[in-house]
């Protein structure tokens, strides 16, 4: 007897419509069956509180869960009616607006010093200089003498050791030269070519 069977004849044992011989082979079966017995003791409360013929428990939960989501609206993602284009548009405004509000700031002023340079080719050619610092010399004393020569480490060390320093204008390479050559502690090595 398979399952849906098995519950329609404990719906018909606890309503008296099955005959003598079905009402006692199926009470030695609920006796020998414990799943079965409480499947029984289940139906039979249900009729108690309930006799008017319904289906199975487990049909009626299934009916009720099936019915509530045919019931239930469907869900927009938008809250209006929006077709392709209009996404579209207001993508390409999103873009256009960012175009001419942040990217600018991003880019900086083209005439700024400090603005980013691609590393393959320096723009600093002629106010640069190379030079190798003492192996004695402290951190202090590096940082020190490039602020007061206003130069900056833009490379380095290379693989002998050498570092490229840029200044902002020929004046302040003049100067910075003067000062490495005033500094053998700090600077062993100068290369202005």
């Amino acid at each position: 007897m398979g399952e849906p069977d098995k519950s329609a004849a404990l719906q018909d044992l606890v309503r008296g419509r099955l005959s003598p011989d079905e009402a006692r082979r199926l009470k030695d079966a609920i006796n020998a069956d414990p799943e079965l017995e409480a499947e029984y003791r289940l139906i039979a409360a249900l009729n108690e509180v309930d006799p008017a013929p319904h289906a199975l428990p487990s049909e009626l939960g299934w009916a009720k869960l099936e019915k509530a989501i045919d019931n239930q609206p469907p869900r927009r993602v938008w809250g209006a009616n929006i077709t392709l284009w209009q996404a579209a548009a207001c993508v390409a405004i999103a873009v256009v607006a960012w175009q001419f509000t942040v990217a600018p700031r991003l880019v900086g002023n083209p005439a700024d010093p400090s603005r980013y340079e691609t590393a393959s080719v320096p723009d600093h050619a002629g106010v640069a200089v190379r030079i190798a610092f003492a192996p004695a010399a402290t951190e202090a004393a590096i940082r020190a003498l490039l602020r007061e020569s206003q130069a900056r480490i833009v490379d380095g060390p290379s693989a002998v050791g050498l570092y490229t320093l840029v200044f902002n204008n020929d004046e302040a390479r003049a100067a910075g030269l003067q000062r490495f050559a005033a500094s053998p502690s700090v600077v062993t090595t100068v290369d202005a070519d």
